[in-house]
């Protein structure tokens, strides 16, 4: 709760300070700035997660950090089509701004399209996020498509669960390798 109260002081500061020392041209420069920030240290993640797979070593530890390395990149692959549609969604929020500053339309009227666009830049980019990333995608539609009344929602430990199935996995890599009679040379 301190945290989120912090966080509302400080972007309420934030805005006011924009407004009574006019700086709407320089926060542009911000937006784009922070954008662009997001968007090289996703790519950066790409690039860096494909060559970890590639160079990691076959020992024990492998398998739990393959694992985390791919939801990285998972993540960050996904990630990318929504910072490029709000990119190009804050971009249009320019439009009315503009038109306003130049007299052009009134400021009700800008205000309309303004938060319009940015509502829209919110539920374009969770939409882009969802269908991009396969993990959000499935639980997206277990929870919208398949709503089943009968069934009983059954509390499970993930944590315990994850360490049970990479123990499994690693006994699996680490264990003799066990053929049939029949495929066994003599």
């Amino acid at each position: 709760m301190i945290l989120f109260g912090g966080a509302l002081l400080m972007s309420s500061l934030h805005v006011y300070t924009i407004n009574w020392r006019c700086w709407w041209y320089e926060t542009i420069v911000v937006l784009y700035a922070i954008e662009g920030s997001t968007l090289i240290i996703s790519i950066a993640l790409v690039i860096y997660a494909r060559r970890k797979i590639r160079i990691m070593p076959f020992d024990g530890d492998r398998l739990s950090a393959k694992y985390q390395i791919k939801e990285v990149l998972n993540f960050s692959i996904a990630i990318l089509p929504s910072i490029l549609i709000s990119a190009i969604m804050h971009t249009f929020s320019l439009v009315p701004t503009l038109l306003l500053s130049n007299g052009v339309i009134t400021y009700p009227v800008s205000s309309v399209f303004y938060f319009s666009i940015h509502s829209l830049n919110c539920i374009f980019t969770k939409l882009a996020l969802i269908v991009c990333h396969k993990g959000m995608r499935q639980r997206f539609q277990r929870m919208i498509f398949r709503r089943d009344s009968k069934v009983a929602m059954i509390e499970t430990d993930a944590e315990k669960e994850g360490k049970h199935n990479f123990e499994q996995m690693k006994a699996a890599w680490d264990g003799p390798q066990r053929y049939p009679r029949e495929f066994r040379k003599s």
